[in-house]
């Protein structure tokens, strides 16, 4: 435990119960704590790193050279939270307010999609006139049953009336449910270029495309409204850090208390409910509610004794243990990639690689089975051409994610981190002859790093997790504990919305909650 945490965590301080505990120092977790400490709540934070920020971090790779250590883009941050905590004024602001969609090939004839619907369409025409056309009845219909959809996925409470779908849209939904987004995708376009970028970006994280009922995902992502629009993707200036730097002064300038160095290491328990946390070095805290904002499989597994969750629980989530996971690496380039055929619009965008159609399936199989796929889907941001404080002179950050990786690979991650390296700098130079020599710094995330680092990143996707109300994710099978984190949403999302509805349950007041009765 840090010095200036020690002094101000006495035992004396627990002759009254904080109101809330939450553990972890995400987004989501600051979200939380600062409605609550709004609420007059008494509310401590306890991040074991010794930053806050969770995956909405910022990292100095090299003198000069700022990069998003996992979030190189927002898409579905909670507008009722940045409106409510005050964030523009706090400094979130951005340099991306949508970004655009770019399907890289390697003869250099690269699909830009730009947000707006009719720029995107005169895009597709220059290819094929039919899937322009098509594209304005996919957006319009998409678009408009994900708004519908938003009171499942972006409520303003969580205690929200049931939802009453049309049994036109009732119809739409099962569909979506049930079939894969690359059959849904197929129903529409002709493209395979099309239906790759479209589907790797509304896929990436979660359910494959060629997996039944993944076409839901690209409902979800339509719903989000990043920057005030509808499925716009967004690149805030200093990266995300700026973002959960703006969440934790909003949580201090109404009382929380942010703790870093904090390790967390059991979530007590006391006549069935969550009751208070014990640190590792055997300080106990207690406290009336505890939120946490590490995974839900991380929490239950690793911080509640098995014997304190329903039977059962304990079963089910060994067997929902993730096989497939997601690398990151981060490049620092002396001069601009020189992605053949792409402009200086396109470099602002996100750039999706996929060999073939048949590439995320087969990684995705390839990883079930513990084995590095033969082929690497990638996804590239440049944020250092939108925003040159990032990065000194002539550098520039390039930043690329690797999805359907095995969790557990034969043979170790530790084994397989240069044989990474290597391969995912082999597919850039395929697109950008001459990459590989303007490298001058590189980290490699596995996913081993990945989750060591946030004790978080192991989210499991499906269509019951889309489906559900949020309550039922945010609501622990253990009274007194919530979640509100990523995993609480229903995606893996930097969106702060599951953190304002856990802070809402626990404000319910209920008896059963607040062990009242």
């Amino acid at each position: 435990m840090s010095e200036a945490g020690a002094k101000q965590l006495e035992p004396g301080q627990q002759a009254e119960p904080w109101d809330a505990i939450v553990i972890g120092g995400g987004v989501g977790s600051l979200t939380a704590a600062a409605y609550l400490a709004r609420a007059k709540r008494r509310i401590l934070v306890l991040e074991a790193r010794e930053r806050l920020g969770g995956w909405a971090e910022a990292v100095t790779i090299s003198e000069g050279v700022i990069a998003p250590a996992m979030a190189d883009t927002v898409f579905a941050l909670d507008s009722v939270v940045v409106r409510e905590l005050g964030l523009y004024s706090l400094g979130l602001s951005f340099v991306e307010r949508a970004m655009p969609l770019v399907s890289l090939r390697s003869n250099g004839r690269h699909l830009l999609l730009p947000h707006e619907i009719f720029a995107a369409r005169s895009a597709i025409r220059t290819e094929t006139a039919a899937d322009a056309n098509a594209y304005l009845l996919y957006r319009r219909e998409l678009f408009g049953l994900a708004r519908r959809m938003r009171s499942l996925w972006a409520p303003l409470s969580p205690f929200h009336a049931p939802i009453k779908f049309s049994a036109g849209d009732a119809a739409r939904i099962d569909t979506l449910s049930h079939v894969s987004a690359s059959a849904y995708l197929d129903l529409w376009f002709e493209s395979e270029s099309l239906k790759n970028a479209l589907a790797l970006d509304s896929c990436i994280d979660g359910l494959a495309a060629h997996e039944s009922g993944s076409a839901l995902q690209l409902a979800w992502r339509a719903a989000q409204e990043g920057c005030g629009l509808q499925g716009a993707v967004c690149q805030i200036a200093g990266t995300a850090g700026q973002l959960s730097d703006a969440v934790a002064e909003a949580a201090r300038s109404f009382g929380a208390v942010l703790k870093t160095g904090m390790h967390v290491a059991e979530i007590l328990v006391d006549h069935g409910r969550a009751s208070g946390v014990r640190l590792d070095d055997g300080t106990t805290l207690r406290a009336n509610a505890v939120l946490s904002g590490l995974d839900i499989s991380t929490t239950l597994r690793k911080l509640v004794r098995s014997d304190a969750l329903p039977l059962g629980i304990a079963t089910r989530l060994h067997a929902e243990a993730p096989a497939v996971s997601t690398a990151k690496l981060l490049f620092v380039l002396n001069a601009v990639p020189p992605f053949a055929g792409l402009h200086a619009l396109g470099l602002r965008g996100r750039l999706f690689v996929a060999p073939r159609a048949e590439t995320p399936a087969e990684s995705k199989n390839a990883a079930l089975l513990g084995r590095m796929p033969n082929d690497l889907s990638l996804s590239i941001t440049v944020p250092s051409v939108a925003d040159r404080e990032l990065a000194s002179k002539s550098r520039h950050i390039v930043s690329v994610q690797v999805p359907f990786l095995p969790r557990t690979p034969q043979g170790g991650w530790a084994s397989l981190r240069d044989e990474l390296r290597k391969r995912v700098l082999m597919t850039l130079e395929t697109y950008a002859p001459g990459f590989v020599d303007r490298v001058s710094d590189t980290v490699v995330m596995t996913p081993d790093d990945i989750y060591n680092r946030y004790n978080s990143g192991d989210g499991v996707a499906s269509i019951a997790r889309l489906l559900a109300p949020y309550a039922d994710r945010i609501r622990a099978p253990l009274p007194g504990l919530f979640f509100c984190g990523a995993s609480a949403e229903p995606m893996d999302s930097i969106s702060g919305r599951a953190g304002r509805l856990a802070a809402r349950m626990v404000l319910g007041r209920d008896a059963y909650e607040w062990g009242e009765s």
